[in-house]
């Protein structure tokens, strides 16, 4: 609770009980008057004095009764009544609405909060919509976003998280126009799937060396058609992969992919192809894996 002295008290913002003051800026479009200490359910009404220039508002809980005096014109039946969310009562005049086109990202978020709120539509570049998506997403999840225009020019990149791909996809649903999506983070047993939703051009994964092996044959299709950015490696130090000889030869495209430094351990090879096999970049190992005749037949190799 404020503890307003008497006199006028110029309001700004969401202020607390103020029996028998008055708000000398009162601007129903931006303004909550919270009532602290008032336990709701609560009914107002109000009071316009004959000068139309400043009016009672009274709020009661049937225990408690408190008033506050507000200049302006300002009507009895347009102030209703919600929970500040704590312990006290919020008050706002919802026939005042606030509605805005065509702003900034920025501009969206410091306007988020602002009772009576109507749908907003945004005009800003794809890298100040990625920075302020989940924030965005916050104004889509009370059906107050509207459509968003980027305003870069082509096809825009946006560059977002896995976790954002799916918990901001009301927000990449409200972009109008084209745009591609690059998305980092992705786990090896997503990235297929993630490479083919809409929009989506370049994955980035990110995880374990065995969790790459064990998804490389998607990732090698994905790679090979261009959708897969890097895969980086998250066990520390120099991680090992175990893949067999055929993921070796088909898979190119996923393993020139990994960043950094690793090792392969490549099972199932022939005899034939050992030599060579052991020649190739990062392999530090092999398991044969052929004919009695043709290992007796190479031995010598």
């Amino acid at each position: 609770m404020i503890d307003a002295t008497s006199g006028d008290v110029t309001f700004a913002g969401t202020v607390g009980n103020m029996p028998d003051d008055t708000i000398a800026v009162y601007n129903p479009a931006s303004d909550v008057i919270d009532f602290t200490n008032l336990a709701g359910p609560v009914t107002v009404s109000f009071t316009e004095d004959p000068s139309n220039t400043f009016g009672t508002l009274y709020a009661s809980n049937g225990s408690v009764t408190t008033s506050v005096i507000l200049t302006g014109n300002n009507a009895a039946d347009h102030f209703v009544t919600s929970s500040d969310g704590h312990s006290g009562t919020d008050v706002t005049d919802p026939s005042i609405t606030n509605s805005f086109s065509n702003i900034t990202v920025a501009e969206a978020i410091s306007d988020a909060n602002l009772p009576n709120l109507t749908p907003i539509t945004i005009s800003d570049t794809a890298n100040d919509v990625t920075d302020g998506i989940d924030e965005l997403q916050s104004l889509a999840s009370r059906d107050l976003l509207g459509p968003i225009d980027l305003t870069d020019g082509g096809t825009p990149n946006l560059i977002i998280s896995a976790s954002q791909l799916v918990n901001d996809s009301q927000v990449l649903g409200d972009i109008a126009g084209k745009y591609a999506l690059v998305v980092t983070g992705v786990s090896a047993a997503t990235a297929a799937a993630i490479a083919k939703y809409p929009h989506v051009t370049l994955v980035a994964v990110s995880d374990t060396a065995a969790n790459i092996a064990a998804n490389l044959p998607a990732l090698g299709t994905e790679a090979t058609a261009g959708k897969i950015g890097q895969i980086a490696l998250t066990d520390g130090g120099i991680p090992t992969l175990s893949i067999t000889a055929t993921e070796e030869a088909k898979d190119t495209a996923a393993l020139g992919e990994i960043t950094g430094f690793y090792n392969l351990n490549v099972t199932g090879v022939s005899v034939a192809n050992a030599a060579g096999d052991l020649n190739q970049p990062h392999v530090t190992s092999i398991a044969i894996s052929d004919t009695a005749a043709n290992v007796s037949a190479n031995l010598s190799a």
